[in-house]
Order: C-alpha cells, then structure tokens, then sequence
C-alpha cells in the first residue's frame, strides 16, 4: 500500500527528508508514543500521505510508523487564498477548523455510528503557537476504498443513505457546521462571464450535445441550486463519495477495515483529504433503511 509521495509539505517542512518529521508536527504526544511503541532507541519513520495539495485548509498528512504501531498526522492550517481557500467563518464550506472541532467534539464517531458508520479514533490534538492542529489519528489497514468491489461500494452507499435519513430534518446544534456547501463552492470559481463552451480544448474532449447541456445547466444554476436546497435537509459527510472513489480521504470499515489516508499521496491534488466536512444539506435519503454491512468514514464533513 506504499507508493511514490507527489503531495504538498506543510510550511516550513519543504526539503524534509524521506523519512523524516515534518519541523511542524515533529513533537509526538505521550498517548501517541504508547501506540507508537518508541522505545528511545530510534525515532519513528514518516511517510507523506494523500492528500489534496491545494487545499489550503491542509497543511499535510503523514503515517508516523515505530516499532509498535502506527498512526496517521494531519495538519490543519488557516491557509490563504487558492482555488481551495480556507475560511475562518465556521458556516463556511471550507472552515479551516472544522475537523479539529469534530473530532473534539465527538461527532466524526457517533453521527452514524447508528448506520454502522464511524471514525478512526483521534489519538490526540494538539493547539500549536500559530493556531493550526496536527491531528493524530488512529491507523486503520485494509482495502483502500479505490478498490473495493462494486457489491461493498453498494452496501457502503446503502449505509450511507441510512445514516443520513437519520438526520433528516432534526441537525444537530453545532455552529461549525456548514450551511449550503454546494452553492457557495459554485460561487468561489471565477468564471469568465462568457464560457468558450467551443474551444478547441474542450471540443476535442466533450461531444457537440455534452457542451450544450452543459452550458444549459450552468445557465440555469440558480434555480437548480435553489431546487437541490428545497428538499429535506440532513447531515452530510461531504467527502464521503470522494473517499471511496478517490485514492486520498481516510476511509474505515469495520469488517474488512479500510483506511485511504493509509495510501501514501498519488492522486489529483484537486481533490483533497480535508478529513471531517461535515454540513448540513438536503437528501433524499429519508426512507433508506439500515445496512447490514458496518463502514467507517474518517472524517465528516457537515
């Protein structure tokens, strides 16, 4: 499960050799070390995980390895302005904070758990000096999500579907959750106000009909935000279908286990392994009944 790294470093850690801890999150919490079985001896070996480079809500995503265990680290930082750009708002669908909040709170094992669906374990957290957090998290082996054979991605998605009619229209109060996602990630794009719907580079990919219903949806993009938000509105773990279909978001499921934060970085860096995003969004998921098949998703995203 380890592959060549091709992701982001956190700041300060560019030039940190393979193997090395990033100057960031060097400092191993004692709950951590008892996993890590570091007997003084030699410090634990690090390796760059997958994660999305241009999020700027992360800072990086490491397994720290040692001769008992492992763990997985993440970096969570302010950020700055990007095509990911973080924002301090807690409504925000990108709030730089908001993973640190959930597993804090408790939410990233328990929102689902009814479904079958729960977390790795948080190992620890800790507040630096310039207010980010690294993240220690437990290390789930197992078939990453990129491979998992169409009859469990199915069962997967029916627990899904049944976790989230749980919530249909009685959302927990947490003020950090985000509130229509989908309709502010529309808007953060800059778009020429003209789409060349005929360029050369887009017609040599996308048919004739494609680029016209294409250009009709964007077209008429309120009306089908504002239908998307007229339906019964529930908890979302908004990375949940990039964590199986992307190789980059830590997965779990608890029969086989299944962490994709497990998978060192190899993926587009458009997509990134924000962990817990939980908001809250609308769902036609109310009549789903209840999987027999028990998942695990690392973080929420609501």
């Amino acid at each position: 499960m380890t592959e060549p790294v091709t992701g982001s470093r956190p700041p300060g850690a560019a030039g940190t050799p393979p193997g090395s801890p990033p100057s960031a999150v060097s400092a191993v919490p004692p709950a951590v070390a008892a996993v890590l079985g570091d007997d003084g001896t030699a410090g634990p070996s690090w390796t760059e995980l997958a994660h999305g480079g241009l999020n700027q809500a992360t800072g990086g995503v490491w397994r720290v390895a040692g001769p008992g265990g492992s763990a997985v680290v993440k970096l969570c930082v302010p950020g700055g302005p990007g095509p990911w750009a973080s924002s301090p708002d807690p409504r925000h669908w990108n709030h730089w904070r908001r993973e640190p909040l959930a597993y804090a709170d408790g939410l990233t094992t328990s929102a689902f758990a009814a479904a079958g669906i729960d977390s790795p374990r948080q190992l620890a957290q800790v507040e630096r000096p310039d207010h980010s957090f690294v993240l220690w998290l437990e290390d789930v082996a197992g078939l990453p999500g990129a491979h998992w054979p169409v009859p469990r991605l199915a069962a997967f998605a029916h627990a899904l579907g049944a976790a989230q009619a749980r919530w249909t229209d009685r959302l927990p109060e947490r003020p950090w959750l985000s509130r229509g996602r989908l309709r502010q990630y529309v808007a953060s794009k800059s778009l020429p106000a003209a789409i060349p719907w005929d360029h050369p580079a887009v017609v040599a990919f996308w048919s004739a009909p494609l680029r016209t219903a294409l250009r009709r949806m964007w077209e008429q993009r309120d009306a089908l935000l504002s239908a998307a938000e007229s339906g019964p509105r529930t908890l979302c773990h908004l990375m949940s279908g990039r964590s199986i279909c992307w190789p980059s978001t830590p997965l779990r499921a608890a029969r086989p286990a299944v962490h994709q934060a497990a998978r060192p970085v190899r993926r587009p860096p458009a997509f990134p392994a924000t962990g817990p995003s939980f908001s809250t969004g609308r769902s036609s998921t109310a009549s789903a009944r209840t999987s027999p098949t028990s998942s695990r998703t690392a973080s929420p995203t609501v």
